[in-house]
């Protein structure tokens, strides 16, 4: 792979990184009682879904809707014609519901020995039907909102680093972590199987902050930048914040990230980007974004260039950018005489 600096996508626009001494964030002191919060949540179906998941899973609906519930293994499922899935959304054993076309929104629900079971999904076909999560468990605890994500389709909303949650009134979630920011204070954060129950108690470590909005060179909005402490099963979405969010001290792994500016989106990666160290009582500030360097694979064959339309493209920090919608469009590859320094040919993949 050979680096070539080209014209940065129009989504994204410069960008190191950066520490500055700040005030730590109160944490509880040895003797001061440390008051749990606890909240209930409840089933929302989300019919009209904006969430930005950091790893969104989707599984074949054509054999079963593989949600676990109340001792099932999942709801019956059959394709009935090329763009018709029929569904037994009440879990009686009849096929009751259908999605026709390329896309859907089916409600769920079981009953058993007194217990009831709800869940939504989105369906899409690509090649074959396939399903996704399209529901969350919601509330708020302290006045923050919440919502828990089921994002690994088992039907529990307990798997730390696995499922997912939102934490305010943004769209973009993190991994569901145990320790979590609410208000610019950190919590300890519990949840039961079911989703119904969670508990934040007063987070007594040292404290830092991360600032990934101040420096981000890019037209367009940062919705979500997943960090994850590797410390294990800490994760924080400092993008929803404009402000320096305050973590536990350590160091951070960048795992996933979303950019969009009107119907143009990009998804992020950690790419060649390495690992931040938040110090005590310090904000590390990201200095990120565009110029993007984009590479790809050129030999010579004699007299041809011959290039490889495999391309990838990184930002300040090293973190990778992939998906763009629309899809992107080729950059301009130019061929310069090394001695003359003048354009021999140049071209995009597809065509001039």
């Amino acid at each position: 792979m050979r680096p070539r600096t080209l014209t940065t996508p129009a989504l994204l626009a410069s960008a190191a990184v950066a520490s500055t001494l700040i005030a730590p964030t109160a944490v509880a002191t040895e003797g001061e009682e440390l008051n749990a919060l606890t909240a209930k949540l409840s089933y929302s179906a989300l019919k009209n879904w904006d969430i930005v998941l950091p790893d969104e899973r989707w599984l074949d609906a054509e054999e079963g809707i593989g949600i676990p519930h109340l001792g099932s293994e999942g709801f019956k499922s059959e394709k009935a014609g090329q763009l018709k899935l029929e569904v037994d959304t009440n879990d009686d054993g009849r096929l009751d519901k259908n999605v026709k076309g390329s896309d859907g929104f089916l409600k769920l629900q079981s009953r058993k020995d007194g217990e009831t079971f709800q869940y939504a999904i989105r369906v899409r076909y690509d090649d074959s039907f396939e399903f996704s999560v399209g529901c969350a468990m919601t509330g708020k605890i302290g006045g923050t909102l919440i919502k828990l994500i089921d994002q690994d389709l088992n039907g529990r909303y307990d798997d730390f680093g696995t499922d997912a949650m939102v934490i305010g009134s943004g769209k973009g979630a993190t991994l569901l972590s145990k320790v979590v920011n609410l208000d610019g204070e950190l919590f300890d954060f519990g949840v039961n199987a079911e989703g119904t129950e969670i508990t934040a108690t007063p987070y007594t470590g040292e404290v830092g902050m991360i600032d990934v909005q101040s420096r981000f060179d890019s037209k367009g909005k940062l919705v979500a930048a997943v960090f994850e402490g590797t410390s294990g099963d800490v994760y924080f979405n400092p993008a929803r914040s404009t402000k320096p969010l305050a973590v536990p001290a350590g160091e951070y792994r960048f795992r996933s990230g979303y950019v969009e500016k009107g119907a143009e989106t990009a998804m992020m990666k950690g790419g060649k980007m390495s690992p931040l160290n938040v110090k005590p009582g310090v904000t590390r500030t990201v200095e990120w974004g565009g110029p993007l360097v984009a590479e790809f694979d050129v030999r010579r064959e004699e007299e041809l260039v011959v290039v490889q339309p495999n391309v990838n493209f990184y930002g300040r920090m090293g973190e990778e950018y992939h998906s763009f919608t629309p899809n992107a469009k080729s950059p301009k590859i130019i061929v310069m005489d090394k001695r003359t320094k003048k354009e021999v040919v140049s071209g995009r993949f597809g065509g001039c």
